[in-house]
């Protein structure tokens, strides 16, 4: 999204959540986060839902920031990943028309949807039960309680006088309103519990906010609500990592490309260093500590580019394979065609699936290292992101992929962040040269490798 997506008019706003120092540099191209500010500051009875980073953007985070609500907010306060949780939180001072159908004119395909995670998951094997929590409140009907998830969430500090405090998790306030500008520290999209998105819907309607016909919002994105097992096309690393249930080990930051669209931040980049999840290590012991803490199923092992710590790699697959046995899942990540006779050595070592990062969408070079891992016993897959400015040849090796030795094929969203930020570039305008339709994409600034 850019400034111009907001000339139009719109009848209400989300800011969702997310990674906010990430979200506050990408706008600065975009000229986003100012005209955000502008938007909200002109249109005081709109309404706004803010939601976890949404919440931080909107309010106090330091004396150096402007804010929309009065209020005071510290980020990742709760702690790290890990000490994410789910709690049933009080409602209070709100009205949700929860009774209240909208008219024909304002239908939106909103609905709860099946729950495919229960029946993959069990309600025993994991601790992590996302989109499922809202199930039994929906069917108690009460309507002080709500079932909300927090991830690395933020804190409410002290509260403006003008603010309204709506949402309490025991003596902790977690969601507070002043006007119309809502900002919550859990993330309500997460559940099927839709009142504070009805919320918001009505709002834009009842005659305080500019009026437009919600008809035209004739689609909408739902999250994801179905995990698929690997018979259904699905890499079993994906499945579990969908789960919430592979540790992710970071096992170098060395590679050997120079990607313009590389995500990794430059504490990270190009030096050898080991985190698991968000823990730095020294030694594979901590990598086991925690992975245990976390209740880990599987490991993802990613960099830069493993294969530059070979040993290192290799020693890890033994290690946890041996520590959690045999179903623990381990998946690997590389960009290198590396020398095919490695590929034994890593399938004995215990990894069970690789994705290759195909340079320059090029198939050829890695053929033989893709042969030699499928005979080795591994589920061979291919993983790149998918560049706006790089259509017809990502079109034309998705066809040579047809024949190459592999089970899968992902496609990455390009993912802008702080550490590539600046080898980006915004293409504007009603015509787009990147895709020849949108008028605004993002895009390496230069050649890819």
């Amino acid at each position: 999204r850019t400034a111009s997506d907001l000339k139009d008019g719109i009848d209400c706003l989300i800011l969702p959540g997310g990674e906010t120092t990430a979200m506050r540099i990408a706008s600065k191209s975009e000229r986003l986060y100012p005209a955000l500010f502008e938007w909200m500051k002109d249109n005081p009875h709109s309404p706004v839902l803010g939601t976890c980073a949404g919440a931080i953007l909107m309010c106090q985070l330091g004396e150096e920031t402007e804010c929309i609500v009065d209020a005071v907010i510290s980020r990742n306060s709760y702690g790290r990943q890990k000490e994410s949780f789910q709690a049933d939180v009080q409602i209070s001072g709100l009205t949700f028309e929860v009774e209240k159908e909208l008219s024909n004119e304002m239908t939106l395909p909103i609905t709860p949807l099946d729950n495919s995670f229960q029946n993959i998951i069990g309600e025993t094997s994991l601790n992590h039960r996302p989109l499922i929590v809202s199930s039994s409140l929906i069917e108690s009907h009460d309507e002080h309680i709500f079932p909300a998830i927090f991830i690395r969430a933020p804190r409410f500090g002290q509260i403006g006088e003008n603010v309204s405090v709506i949402a309490t998790n025991g003596d902790e306030v977690v969601g507070v309103l002043e006007g119309n500008k809502m900002a919550l520290t859990f993330h309500p999209e997460l559940t099927s519990d839709y009142r504070f998105h009805r919320w918001l819907l009505q709002k834009s309607n009842d005659g305080d906010a500019p009026t437009h016909r919600l008809s035209k919002m004739d689609q909408v994105l739902p999250m994801a609500s179905s995990v698929f097992p690997p018979e259904r096309g699905e890499a079993e690393g994906c499945v579990q990592c969908q789960k919430g249930s592979k540790l992710v080990l970071f096992v170098t930051g060395e590679c050997h490309w120079k990607c313009d669209y590389c995500p990794l931040s430059e504490n990270r980049r190009e030096i050898d260093i080991m985190y698991a999840n968000e823990r730095p290590c020294t030694q594979m012991s901590e990598v086991v500590e925690e992975a245990r803490a976390m209740r880990a199923t599987g490991t993802g092992i990613t960099g830069g580019d493993p294969m530059m710590a070979l040993e290192r790699t290799l020693d890890a697959c033994r290690i946890l394979k041996s520590e959690f046995g045999p179903d623990h899942h381990i998946h690997m990540y590389t960009s290198l065609p590396f020398d095919p006779r490695h590929a034994s050595r890593l399938a004995e070592a215990g990894l069970d699936e690789i994705r290759f990062h195909l340079l320059d969408l090029k198939m050829e070079k890695y053929i033989g290292t893709m042969q030699a891992c499928t005979e080795a016993g591994l589920f061979v897959g291919v993983e790149i992101p998918a560049e706006p400015d790089k259509e017809v040849e990502l079109f034309a090796l998705i066809e040579e992929l047809r024949s190459a030795p592999i089970q899968f094929l992902n496609l990455n969203e390009l993912e802008i962040t702080t550490g590539n930020q600046e080898n980006m570039e915004i293409v504007h305008g009603d015509y787009c040269r990147c895709c020849g339709k949108c008028g605004t994409c993002h895009r390496p600034k230069k050649a890819s490798k």
